[in-house]
């Protein structure tokens, strides 16, 4: 891996592999999470990768992407700590296996600069209305679907429980509530935002010829200077932890229970490793402690899983259940988390759930999207390279006793049950 900063400020990683047949490229933006600008920074970008000023129409764009072999262009929003990440990425065949004399990955990285600095805008700089339109409609749906989801829907409302007031507790793709203010006006605003006021990285990733790429970005992706200290870790919490019980009705036919922890294990503690194989060992396949205990012996659930957020520093359980047993499974939940539910785990069962993460960060590997983000995220959390085979060393060596500590170390915040009723009953236990 090369990393280096152009002249014009442009921060530049190259990760050569010959482990794929393609080329990934991406410009990263990067700006202070602003809740109140999620759906803009989102639809700025799928609207710069439906058309050009070159290319001003969905047809002819798709008709140029056709012709480099079916190259596509794709943009996403994430958040890590307290920023917002926008990338807008293309994804090429490397001219490697291509009997072309054209150089492929050049042309789209020509044709994302194309995309970024020169968008089918009017005399005013607005960006085209049908288009827009278009876009927001688009958006609007996936949102409203995420209602009828109730999985997703319960863990929503659940979070605005769990972290009100904080930024964890909105969603870097946007909103309803705020949806009603994108306008002409704040697309325009946020695009020249994001040109001229975020700090800007670009990645490649794949098989590519490193000299020429480094030759041809000496002319491209000329953007302002922006340096800034960054937060990456979400350091946002209460003073006191108070534990609270909430129960919100809606219409399911599933109760859907969530379960949060607080934890001072975050991406730069020395425990975050420990803490992942944790939330494996209790809730994350069909071998883990919760899946194994109220599901298959005491029948409570119809599913249960974990995830652990190391950068927020919180570990969640889900269950969906039976109406008639919501207290039975969430007071079992909340027994099995627990230092000594560590101390009834066998050294089989703490090695199979190894093998179960170490799988998982084998498969990220393999993933060129994944391997992009993951280089990112790491230099920016811990100021070093991804290196997989440290991450699988580091999972391997952790011990019960770690186990045991880190189970010590959390604190149970938010208990919340979404169940079949009338949504003005919502209350508090």
């Amino acid at each position: 891996m090369t990393t280096f900063t152009l002249d014009h400020h442009l921060r530049v990683t190259l990760i050569p592999s010959t482990k794929y047949k393609t080329v990934g490229i991406a410009v990263k933006f990067i700006a202070d999470f602003d809740p109140q600008r999620t759906n803009e920074r989102l639809l700025v970008g799928r609207i710069l990768c439906s058309k050009s000023k070159k290319y001003p129409s969905k047809r002819l764009l798709q008709q140029k992407l056709d012709d480099m072999y079916g190259t596509q262009v794709t943009s996403h929003v994430s958040r890590i700590g307290f920023q917002s990440v926008s990338t807008i990425q293309a994804w090429v065949i490397s001219s490697r296996y291509m009997n072309d004399v054209f150089n492929l990955p050049l042309q789209a990285m020509d044709l994302l600069e194309e995309l970024l600095f020169y968008p089918y805008v009017d005399s005013e700089g607005y960006f085209d209305s049908r288009v827009c339109d278009e876009e927001l409609r688009l958006h609007k749906e996936e949102i409203e679907a995420i209602y009828h989801d109730k999985f997703e829907y319960s863990f929503q409302q659940f979070k605005k429980v769990m972290f009100h007031g904080e930024l964890f507790q909105s969603s870097a793709k946007g909103d309803l509530e705020t949806l009603d203010k994108v306008s002409k006006e704040t697309l325009k605003e946020v695009y020249n935002q994001m040109m001229t006021s975020d700090e800007k990285e670009l990645f490649i990733v794949g098989d590519f010829d490193e000299e020429m790429f480094h030759r041809h970005l000496l002319q491209r992706f000329r953007f302002t200077e922006v340096l800034k200290d960054r937060q990456w870790i979400d350091t946002e919490g209460p003073q006191t932890i108070t534990y609270r019980d909430v129960e919100e009705f809606n219409d399911l036919s599933q109760t859907r229970i969530s379960i949060g922890y607080r934890t001072p294990i975050q991406s730069d503690h020395p425990l975050r490793h420990a803490m992942s194989l944790f939330s494996v060992l209790m809730g994350e396949s069909d071998q883990s402690i919760l899946f194994q205990e109220i599901r298959e012996k005491s029948h409570l659930c119809y599913y249960i899983s974990s995830i652990y957020s190391e950068n927020k520093g919180a570990f969640f359980v889900f269950a969906g259940v039976d109406d008639l047993n919501r207290l039975q499974a969430k007071n079992q939940m909340l027994t099995l988390i627990s230092p000594s539910a560590i101390d009834a785990i066998s050294e089989d069962q703490i090695d199979l759930a190894k093998k179960h993460l170490i799988h998982r960060i084998q498969k990220q590997s393999d993933n060129m999207h994944a391997l992009m983000n993951l280089h990112f995220s790491n230099m920016k959390l811990h100021q070093s390279p991804y290196n997989p085979l440290s991450q699988i060393a580091a999972i391997s060596a952790i011990t019960k006793d770690e186990l045991r500590e880190v189970a010590k170390a959390l604190r149970v915040d938010t208990a919340h049950t979404l169940r079949n009723g009338d949504a003005h009953e919502n209350h508090t236990l």
